[in-house]
Protein backbone atom coordinates (compact mmCIF):
# COMPACT_ATOMS: atom_id res chain seq x y z
CA UNK A 1 0.00 0.00 0.00
CA UNK A 2 1.78 3.08 -1.26
CA UNK A 3 0.43 6.39 0.01
CA UNK A 4 1.74 9.86 -0.44
CA UNK A 5 2.11 12.14 2.56
CA UNK A 6 -1.08 14.04 1.65
CA UNK A 7 -3.29 11.05 0.80
CA UNK A 8 -6.47 10.50 2.78
CA UNK A 9 -6.32 7.63 5.24
CA UNK A 10 -9.77 6.11 5.48
CA UNK A 11 -11.35 3.07 7.02
CA UNK A 12 -9.90 0.66 4.44
CA UNK A 13 -6.33 1.76 5.13
CA UNK A 14 -6.80 1.68 8.91
CA UNK A 15 -8.38 -1.77 8.73
CA UNK A 16 -5.53 -3.04 6.57
CA UNK A 17 -2.95 -2.11 9.21
CA UNK A 18 -5.38 -3.09 12.03
CA UNK A 19 -5.55 0.36 13.63
CA UNK A 20 -8.59 2.07 15.06
CA UNK A 21 -9.20 5.72 14.30
CA UNK A 22 -8.22 8.12 17.10
CA UNK A 23 -11.74 8.49 18.50
CA UNK A 24 -12.35 4.72 18.74
CA UNK A 25 -8.85 4.11 20.12
CA UNK A 26 -9.60 6.64 22.86
CA UNK A 27 -12.88 4.85 23.63
CA UNK A 28 -11.02 1.52 23.73
CA UNK A 29 -8.60 2.95 26.29
CA UNK A 30 -11.43 4.35 28.42
CA UNK A 31 -13.32 1.04 28.39
CA UNK A 32 -10.14 -0.89 29.20
CA UNK A 33 -9.59 1.31 32.24
CA UNK A 34 -13.13 0.66 33.49
CA UNK A 35 -12.65 -3.07 32.76
CA UNK A 36 -9.50 -3.12 34.92
CA UNK A 37 -11.36 -1.33 37.71
CA UNK A 38 -14.20 -3.86 37.65
CA UNK A 39 -11.76 -6.80 37.65
CA UNK A 40 -9.67 -5.30 40.52
CA UNK A 41 -6.64 -4.95 38.25
CA UNK A 42 -6.04 -1.22 38.66
CA UNK A 43 -4.32 0.99 41.25
CA UNK A 44 -6.17 1.69 44.49
CA UNK A 45 -6.87 5.35 43.67
CA UNK A 46 -9.18 4.19 40.87
CA UNK A 47 -11.68 3.00 43.49
CA UNK A 48 -12.42 6.70 44.07
CA UNK A 49 -12.97 7.37 40.36
CA UNK A 50 -15.67 4.80 39.51
CA UNK A 51 -18.62 3.25 41.35
CA UNK A 52 -20.72 0.29 40.30
CA UNK A 53 -24.39 1.09 39.79
CA UNK A 54 -26.74 -0.77 42.09
CA UNK A 55 -29.93 0.53 40.52
CA UNK A 56 -32.39 -2.07 39.44
CA UNK A 57 -33.32 -1.57 35.83
CA UNK A 58 -34.85 -3.51 33.03
CA UNK A 59 -32.69 -6.33 31.72
CA UNK A 60 -31.47 -4.86 28.46
CA UNK A 61 -28.46 -5.56 26.30
CA UNK A 62 -26.55 -2.74 28.02
CA UNK A 63 -27.71 -3.26 31.62
CA UNK A 64 -25.11 -5.76 32.87
CA UNK A 65 -22.32 -4.34 35.08
CA UNK A 66 -23.30 -0.70 34.78
CA UNK A 67 -21.05 1.97 36.24
CA UNK A 68 -22.50 5.16 37.70
CA UNK A 69 -21.90 8.25 35.61
CA UNK A 70 -21.72 11.30 37.89
CA UNK A 71 -23.41 14.59 37.01
CA UNK A 72 -21.04 17.11 35.46
CA UNK A 73 -22.18 20.53 34.28
CA UNK A 74 -18.97 21.93 32.83
CA UNK A 75 -17.07 20.85 29.73
CA UNK A 76 -14.03 20.11 31.87
CA UNK A 77 -16.12 17.85 34.10
CA UNK A 78 -17.64 16.09 31.10
CA UNK A 79 -14.17 15.34 29.75
CA UNK A 80 -13.01 13.77 33.01
CA UNK A 81 -12.24 10.05 33.24
CA UNK A 82 -14.91 9.64 35.93
CA UNK A 83 -17.56 10.88 33.47
CA UNK A 84 -16.43 9.61 30.05
CA UNK A 85 -15.31 6.16 31.23
CA UNK A 86 -18.72 5.08 32.56
CA UNK A 87 -20.46 6.71 29.60
CA UNK A 88 -18.56 4.57 27.08
CA UNK A 89 -18.60 1.44 29.26
CA UNK A 90 -22.38 1.52 29.73
CA UNK A 91 -22.87 1.64 25.93
CA UNK A 92 -21.08 -1.69 25.44
CA UNK A 93 -23.08 -4.88 24.87
CA UNK A 94 -23.20 -7.37 27.74
CA UNK A 95 -21.17 -9.97 25.80
CA UNK A 96 -18.14 -7.68 25.96
CA UNK A 97 -18.66 -6.82 29.63
CA UNK A 98 -18.70 -10.51 30.61
CA UNK A 99 -15.20 -11.22 29.24
CA UNK A 100 -12.70 -12.08 31.99
CA UNK A 101 -9.31 -11.56 30.30
CA UNK A 102 -8.06 -8.04 29.54
CA UNK A 103 -6.32 -8.98 26.28
CA UNK A 104 -9.38 -10.82 25.01
CA UNK A 105 -11.49 -7.83 25.99
CA UNK A 106 -9.26 -5.37 24.10
CA UNK A 107 -9.26 -7.52 20.94
CA UNK A 108 -13.02 -8.07 20.97
CA UNK A 109 -13.60 -4.39 21.68
CA UNK A 110 -11.42 -3.49 18.70
CA UNK A 111 -13.45 -5.87 16.53
CA UNK A 112 -16.64 -4.28 17.90
CA UNK A 113 -15.49 -0.80 16.85
CA UNK A 114 -14.35 -2.04 13.42
CA UNK A 115 -17.79 -3.66 12.90
CA UNK A 116 -19.52 -0.40 13.85
CA UNK A 117 -17.43 1.48 11.27
CA UNK A 118 -18.16 -1.11 8.57
CA UNK A 119 -21.88 -0.83 9.16
CA UNK A 120 -21.98 2.98 8.87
Amino acid sequence: MELNNRDHIGFEQLEKINWLNCNDRFKQTLCSTVFKYLKNKCPKFMSEVFTISHQRSLNTRHSYLKVDQPMRKTNAGQNALSYRGPGEWNKLPNELKKIENINTFKHRLKDFYFDKLKNK
